[in-house]
């Protein structure tokens, strides 16, 4: 996939008055969760090859980085399949093999239900009968993940942008619904859903 271009561009011009005055235009690049998506596994099958690559010789992370930009690797693009391997050979320990198809963030590994707990979570669920479920707060998506492979309906939702967009390529299997928004008493509840 092709990201657009992350460069400020700047200009001089003279005020009213002859001193000069510089206009810097923000970064137009692509936001941090366009870029998560650019390296979610699948996205860019020889990036995941390079990026495997680099991996096996056992660079450093410079080194490695480094390899990936002579290769013509955008230098952001770079940075984060980096990062997410790093995170997904980490992730291995809560969430196993399923680990190598996920996207994640630093905080929401930390912060991520383990598998086994979270498979608990969705019997407990499922025995109780429950038809939709929303995981306010939703994280990386793990308890949505598993709860969406025993119950129907399943809304997630995450106020942090990145996070939710992590959330929705590791629930787009699931069919379950993420909604990037703030919880609070304004959150519409998903169709059906009567709020208490």
């Amino acid at each position: 996939p092709t990201l657009p271009p992350h460069d400020k561009e700047s200009s001089v011009s003279p005020t009213a008055d002859g001193t000069p005055s510089v206009a810097v235009t923000p970064p137009t690049g692509p936001t941090e969760a366009e870029l998560l998506a650019a390296v979610a596994p699948g996205a860019d099958p020889e990036l995941d090859a390079q990026v495997a690559q680099v991996r096996a010789r056992g660079l450093d992370a410079l080194d490695a980085a480094a390899a990936l930009r002579r290769s013509g690797t955008d230098p952001a693009r770079a940075a984060a399949a980096l990062t997410q391997a790093e995170l997904r050979a980490a992730a291995s320990a809560k969430f196993g093999a399923r680990a190598e198809q996920m996207l994640f963030t630093r905080a929401g590994l930390e912060q991520a239900t383990r598998w086994q707990v979270a498979a608990l979570h969705a019997r407990t669920f499922e025995a109780a009968g429950i038809e939709h479920m929303t995981d306010v707060g939703c994280g990386l998506g793990a308890d949505s993940h598993a709860i969406a492979l025993r119950v129907d309906g399943v809304t997630a939702v995450e106020a942090d942008a990145v996070t939710a967009a992590a959330a929705r390529h590791n629930l787009a299997e699931v069919g379950a619904r993420v909604l990037h928004a703030e919880a609070g008493p304004d959150l519409t509840p998903p169709d059906g859903v009567a709020r208490d």
